[in-house]
């Protein structure tokens, strides 16, 4: 295996060929016969086969190593952060939920994530996105990696450990985790807590894998769950010990039949995972702003600063404010984002799926200045400087990022994604990519 490390951007992808894996990968067969794996092992994405492509992603050691460090590092950054927010820590910028949230009874507040990020034209790794609402994946990646090794047959090399692949059951060892540090011993009843049949993929599996632990569980609408006597009940009267949070913040805030729900972890002894403080506060793209914002230099130290200054690309809180542009220059906001539109990218602050994602370069002139007037008038948005996503090679038009898992503050895992979008999001009609990261 020969991996060309000249071009960390571009060089990260090993075509079928140069991987000399199963035949059926070289005349471009291989993505039907990985689609036909995966509908045998019954892999689905919203009734259709759960999409992957089948040329894997070939991650260098010294750029899985840096990537895996960086991931680590900033997840304790954030911990800090929300740490610092919840405990009324003064000078944290405004704009963030968290008023009704308090502090869990395990550590790390935020125990399952996600990270997406990009390769900048530098090779330099790029955090865009936190993704902490039980993030896509947790349980699909290692299935999906076992069956690509099955129908891809790569050749044998020495890969760095990825924990999330090596335990397919890493996730649900980890709620049990946060549940043994709260309580101590084992929940008698887990409830997955969804809200009107958001993020339903993976949670079957979910299901499965606390059934065969010898542990109750059933999936719970949040609009049915009511506080008595302490305790957390379901519309039949059932009680839950371990409740793991799988839904849309946004939604469950602006939904007044889930209202009493808000206010469950600090009037009953539930153990909640991952608790809503993390779901608020971490999965706000606000945070980042936050996180790169002057404002909060005080609070980190010159370690903590230099990994947020090399791994967080530039990142504001729209609104009709001053604030200061990457080169630390004061700025009117509006101003600046209408001048620069073809470097930056608008999001919505407390949305997911990529929905209202406004890439500058290729949005017309007229609904990017709509947006900013929307941010200016109440509406949550977050600015942030674009990084363009690499292409994969051979392949200009599909672009990729590199995702990272962290369960309890410790790397779990990599994952990937390619569309012919830049908004690269399974939703929105990208592919998994399976990834092989050398040690």
């Amino acid at each position: 295996m020969t991996i060309n490390e000249t071009d960390p951007a571009a060089g990260l992808v090993v075509s079928a060929d140069q991987l000399e894996m199963a035949p059926h990968g070289r005349d471009g067969a291989g993505d039907a016969v990985l689609s036909e794996a995966l509908e045998r092992a019954g892999m689905m994405f919203y009734g259709s086969v759960h999409p992957c492509r089948f040329e894997p992603l070939v991650v260098p050691a010294s750029t899985a190593h840096a990537v895996r460090t960086a991931t680590e590092g900033l997840h304790a950054v954030l911990e800090k952060a929300v740490r610092y927010r919840l405990e009324g820590g003064p000078g944290f910028p405004a704009g963030l939920a968290g008023e009704r949230l308090g502090l869990p009874m395990f550590e790390p507040i935020n125990q399952v994530c996600r990270f997406d990020g990009l390769l900048d034209v530098n090779g330099e790794y790029k955090i865009v996105e936190i993704n902490a609402c039980r993030p896509g994946g947790v349980l699909y990646t290692a299935q999906l990696m076992r069956i690509w090794r099955e129908v891809a047959d790569p050749p044998e090399a020495v890969e760095m450990a990825q924990p999330l692949l090596e335990q397919p059951d890493l996730y649900i060892d980890q709620l049990l985790d946060a549940y043994a540090q709260q309580h101590r011993g084992t929940p008698d009843e887990v409830f997955v807590v969804s809200l009107d049949g958001q993020y339903q993929v993976e949670v079957p599996a979910m299901l499965k894998m606390l059934r065969g632990k010898g542990i109750a569980a059933d999936q719970v609408n949040a609009t049915e769950l009511r506080i008595r006597s302490g305790t957390i009940r379901d519309s039949r009267g059932r009680t839950a010990d371990l409740l793991c949070n799988n839904m849309d913040p946004a939604a469950l805030l602006a939904l007044p039949a889930a209202a009493e729900y808000l206010f469950a972890e600090t009037r009953t002894s539930g153990c909640f995972v991952n608790p809503l403080a993390s779901l608020y506060l971490h999965s706000d793209k606000a945070m980042l702003a936050a996180l790169s914002d002057p404002r909060s230099a005080h609070l980190w130290t010159d370690t903590e600063q230099a990994l947020i200054d090399r791994h967080l690309p530039w990142t504001r809180l729209l609104s009709d404010d001053t604030t200061t542009d990457p080169d630390h220059n004061p700025i009117s906001s509006p101003q600046y984002v209408a001048d620069h539109q073809h470097q930056l990218v608008i999001k919505p602050a407390d949305r997911s799926g990529g929905t209202g994602v406004l890439i500058g370069p290729v949005t017309a002139p007229a609904r990017w200045r709509a947006a900013i007037a929307a941010a200016c008038s109440g509406q949550r948005y977050v600015v942030q400087q674009y990084i363009h996503p690499p292409a994969l090679p051979g392949a200009p038009e599909w672009y990729y990022d590199l995702d990272v898992f962290v369960f309890g503050g410790r790397f779990a895992g990599f994952w990937s994604r390619a569309s012919t979008d830049p908004v690269i999001n399974l939703r929105r009609g990208a592919m998994n990519v399976p990834v092989v990261a050398l040690a």
